[in-house]
């Protein structure tokens, strides 16, 4: 039940993200919740991006170290929404 009900919050924070953002800051493209990626370093004294699946793939260092080299949290929906 508490995993089901992570998962839903992880769905639903991630959604937001995307509407809010709208685009890809790296490569421009319209976001999908489906194929974003979320990072949050919020928690962590930094702060939030959403970037394409393909972006994250092949910037992920770069990213985490714009957002302040702290840990973060990743919500990537190719996993959220099982397309992975």
């Amino acid at each position: 039940m508490m995993d089901d009900l992570i998962l839903i919050v992880a769905r639903e924070l991630l959604r937001f993200a995307v509407q809010r953002q709208i685009a890809c800051p790296i490569t421009g493209e319209v976001l999908d919740v489906a194929n974003a990626v979320l990072v949050d370093a919020t928690d962590h004294g930094g702060a939030m991006v959403v970037v394409t699946g393909e972006a994250w793939d092949q910037h992920e260092q770069t990213i985490r170290a714009k957002l302040g080299g702290t840990r973060a949290d990743v919500h990537d929906g190719r996993r959220l929404f099982g397309d992975t």
